[in-house]
């Protein structure tokens, strides 16, 4: 080889060399900010897909709740109505368990007071042959008009992404 050329040439390869080293840091640069930026973003996504599963079961709960509700107010008004006191005690002690295990659910917290538990007082004095007669069909209408409007509430498509997350 030619001794001039041997100098610019090896200049040349080390230049070649070093740029190729330096292309290859910032794309392993880029590559790792891409990775860290995907990583968030799934992140995101997950949380999202586990808020959205969230509400949709929370959701799907209460519109069961409310129909549970529904059923339990339907079977104390038969029973009430056919007289059966020994249906009627049982029914309101298995309605006030069912309750005490739903309400937060039928309501947007616990309450402090429900005409379901008044309803279910009544059902089981009445059972018991007390004159509470009044009491339980006050509880019974106000109860029912509570049940409806919130079966209404909830599956207004309006208020379903409010109702969701509430």
């Amino acid at each position: 080889m030619i001794p001039e050329l041997v100098g610019p040439v090896l200049g040349a390869a080390l230049l070649a060399g070093l740029f190729s080293l330096l292309g290859a840091a910032v794309s392993n640069w880029f590559a790792e900010r891409t990775r860290a930026a995907d990583h968030q973003h799934a992140l995101i996504v997950k949380g999202l897909e586990n808020e959205e599963w969230y509400r949709r079961t929370v959701f799907e709960k209460r519109l069961s709740v409310v129909q549970e509700a529904a059923a339990w107010l339907s079977k104390l008004n038969e029973a009430m109505n056919r007289e059966d006191k020994e249906n009627l005690g049982n029914l309101a002690k298995d309605a006030r368990a069912w309750y005490d295990g739903s309400r937060l659910f039928l309501y947007n917290k616990f309450p402090t007071s429900s005409s379901f538990v008044g309803l279910t007082n009544a059902a089981a004095n009445c059972a018991r042959g007390g004159d509470s007669k009044k009491i339980f069909w006050d509880n019974f209408i106000e109860m029912d008009k509570y049940v409806r409007e919130r079966g209404d509430f909830l599956l207004n498509r309006e208020n379903l992404h409010t109702t969701i997350g509430r």
